[in-house]
C-alpha cells in the first residue's frame, strides 16, 4: 500500500477545495437562470461529480482506507446529486 505523506494530503486537500469553491459559484450565480441546454449540461455535470464522489466513498469505505466519518461527506453528496438532478428532470420537461 503507497503511504501518502501530510504534506501531500494537505496539497490535494487544497487542490481539492479549490475544485468545490469553482462548483459552489457557478452553483450560486446560476442559481436564477432559466432553463437552457448549458444549464442543463452544468447541472447534470454537477450531479454525475457528486454521484461520483459518494460511490468513491463508499469504495473507500468498505475497502478500509476511510472510516465511519466518510459518512457524512456520503449523506451530503447524495443529498446534492438528488436535489441536482430533481431540477436537471425538471429542466427536462420544460
Amino acid at each position: 500500500m503507497m503511504a501518502i505523506s501530510h504534506e501531500t494530503a494537505d496539497l490535494l486537500s487544497r487542490r481539492a477545495a479549490m475544485l468545490f469553491l469553482s462548483l459552489a459559484t457557478i452553483s450560486y450565480l446560476g442559481r436564477d437562470t432559466p432553463p437552457s441546454s448549458l444549464r442543463q449540461i452544468v447541472i447534470l455535470g454537477i450531479a454525475v461529480a457528486m454521484i461520483g464522489l459518494l460511490s468513491d466513498g463508499i469504495y473507500e469505505f468498505f475497502r478500509g482506507t476511510a472510516g465511519s466519518g466518510i459518512w457524512v461527506a456520503i449523506v451530503g453528496e447524495a443529498i446534492f446529486a438528488g436535489l441536482y438532478l430533481a431540477v436537471w428532470l425538471d429542466g427536462r420537461r420544460r
